[in-house]
């Protein structure tokens, strides 16, 4: 594909990175509330958990409707 392709140009953009980084921060923190003890330090964790959660919700749903708004109209693409 072409460096301008709308394909290529969609996995640079910076919100793609953006939601990445919240679906890492969010899986790394689950998973520390899961496997560790409860403890003051694992109440922490889902407090951050829940407040980055609802911090990063609105970029999220953002990238969701432009994804499906972008690739809706490009012809020939079949998942």
């Amino acid at each position: 594909m072409q460096p301008d392709h709308p394909r290529v140009r969609e996995w640079r953009h910076r919100l793609l990175w953006c939601v990445g980084g919240l679906l890492l921060f969010e899986t790394l923190s689950g998973l520390g509330i899961y496997l560790l003890p409860f403890s003051v330090p694992g109440q922490f964790i889902v407090l951050l958990h829940t407040a980055g959660g609802l911090v990063f919700l609105l970029p999220y749903l953002w990238y969701q409707v432009r994804h499906w708004w972008i690739y809706r109209r490009m012809r020939g693409i079949t998942l």
